[in-house]
């Protein structure tokens, strides 16, 4: 007797199969696996083998293992698995512009000790020099420039002589003017004592002194190049005199000296360094005639200085011109002179003319 379903050989009268369930059917029927009385073996094929992958629907319980083994290849999905041995390899690439950057910054790192350092070093070292040589060639070309218009402007001012000069110069409204009848915005020094005196009286400033020569200054002035002129009166003693240039700071300036004797003369101080310097003296009859009047009559003085040159004036004529370069600016002011004996002089009406 042979079970029908799995073929498996049973002993007569078995009702279900012990290998696979199967109900056994009753005696006088005959298996398929049976022919007449000829019984047919049973031949076991090996199982074959679950897939390496896969995912598996259970079977139900109780199925017979034909029904488990076709509800298996029914409800099996196998995931292949790639062959990494036969996938194509992905070939990299770069482009010339990356490998053209790769080579400077490989050369780079090997010449570093020379091109780096020219970089970071030498050519911005060059580059400074560069620019500091043409910042000086333009500078030495513009003081070139103004050397040459100084020059040029120092020529049409000598071309006239010192005559036409003055009457050019004083003939048109001038820049600075102060009657010298009260303190104003000008500053002029203001005290009185018993030796040196630079005070507002009258109508006018006087200066006195009878020990040395007082800086009487109008402190709210500077001037480089102009005309200078003011009207000075000698009261009593021995001259007064323009003071222009003043670096009251250093004691340093110029004087012009008018004396009661009818002499004049123009003199530099520097750095308080007595004696003063007299760059030029003489006499004048227009002088001497207006200090030996009955009466105390004003003389118009008048400086004109033009960088180095200057020129000096009594009553609008022409006296003595010097080249002196000491000073180039300062103030102006006034003193008085006393050589042998106090002096009292009295200014009023400057003005100045900038050139």
């Amino acid at each position: 007797m042979q079970c029908h379903a799995c073929g498996t050989i049973l002993p007569d009268g078995t009702t279900r199969c012990p290998a696979c369930g199967a109900s056994i059917q009753a005696e006088g029927s005959k298996s398929p696996y049976e022919l007449d009385d000829e019984v047919i073996p049973f031949i076991e094929y090996p199982q074959p083998k679950a897939p390496p992958i896969a995912a598996s629907v259970p079977a139900s319980q109780g199925a017979s293992a034909p029904e488990q083994l076709a509800a298996s290849q029914q409800s099996t999905f196998v995931v292949p698995r790639p062959d990494v041995a036969q996938q194509p390899q992905i070939r990299r690439s770069i482009s010339a512009g990356a490998a053209a950057l790769l080579v400077v910054l490989a050369f780079l790192l090997v010449e570093g000790g020379g091109f780096g350092y020219y970089l970071l070093k030498v050519q911005p070292t060059e580059l400074s020099a560069q620019a500091t040589n043409v910042v000086q060639n333009i500078l030495t070309v513009q003081a070139q420039s103004t050397s040459n218009a100084n020059a040029q402007a120092l020529a049409d001012f000598t071309a006239k002589s010192p005559q036409e000069m003055y009457n050019q110069i004083t003939s048109r409204k001038p820049d600075f003017s102060d009657p010298l009848t009260n303190p104003d915005s000008n500053f002029w020094v203001n005290f009185k004592e018993p030796v040196l005196t630079c005070t507002f009286q009258g109508s006018a400033y006087h200066v006195i002194t009878s020990l040395g020569f007082p800086l009487c200054l109008a402190q709210n002035t500077n001037f480089s190049n102009f005309a200078y002129q003011a009207h000075m009166t000698l009261l009593h003693g021995d001259g007064g005199a323009l003071l222009f240039r003043v670096d009251d700071l250093h004691y340093t300036f110029y004087r012009f000296i008018i004396g009661s004797d009818g002499s004049y003369s123009l003199r530099v101080l520097k750095n308080n360094a007595a004696p003063d310097t007299v760059l030029d003296a003489g006499y004048s009859s227009v002088i001497f005639t207006n200090m030996n009047r009955p009466e105390p009559v004003a003389l118009t003085v008048t400086a004109i200085a033009y960088d180095s040159l200057i020129y000096l004036y009594a009553n609008g004529q022409f006296l003595a011109s010097v080249k002196d370069s000491t000073i180039g600016s300062g103030k102006i002011g006034v003193t008085a002179v006393d050589n042998h004996g106090p002096t009292e002089v009295a200014f009023s009406d400057v003005q100045v003319w900038t050139l």
